[in-house]
């Protein structure tokens, strides 16, 4: 079995950097995150020692769920963010439905989407890393 030694923080950072690296005119991502989630309290202190390395200004954006959506895409434009970063939480992103909603919107404001979550990109996001989970579970399943 394979895996992967970084951390959720870690991971999020190299997924910035990623993003910053496909799409070098980055400067300002908006970090949609679940203000409910205690996880993400500190999140973008965490990231902030990468984020001034590359040169990239992060802009909190708080969704709870779907429903908050459209306010979150208000505050996106108005942060004048040229990229978005998901954060990997269930009530944002746990349904392909919500992300895809995401995805759409960014796409057809030219907004790249980054996330650790290996589903983004699945469903048309410029670039995930992170934990594929259903392959780690049904790869440790096929090991019993």
């Amino acid at each position: 079995m394979t895996g992967l030694s970084l951390g959720r923080y870690e991971q999020d950072q190299k997924c910035l950097q990623l993003l910053k690296e496909l799409v070098p005119r980055t400067s300002r991502v908006a970090v949609m995150v679940n203000p409910d989630n205690p996880n993400y309290g500190s999140y973008l202190d965490l990231l902030r020692s990468t984020t001034n390395q590359l040169g990239v200004t992060l802009t909190r954006i708080d969704a709870h769920n779907e429903a908050d959506l459209a306010q979150a895409f208000t505050l996106i434009r108005a942060s004048g963010a040229d990229a978005i970063f998901m954060v990997d939480d269930t009530a944002l992103g746990g349904t392909s439905e919500v992300r895809k909603r995401i995805i759409t919107w960014a796409l057809g404001r030219r907004l790249p989407v980054a996330s650790s979550s290996s589903r983004v990109a699945r469903d048309g996001g410029l670039v995930s890393l992170g934990t594929d989970n259903s392959a780690s579970i049904a790869a440790a399943l096929a090991c019993r």
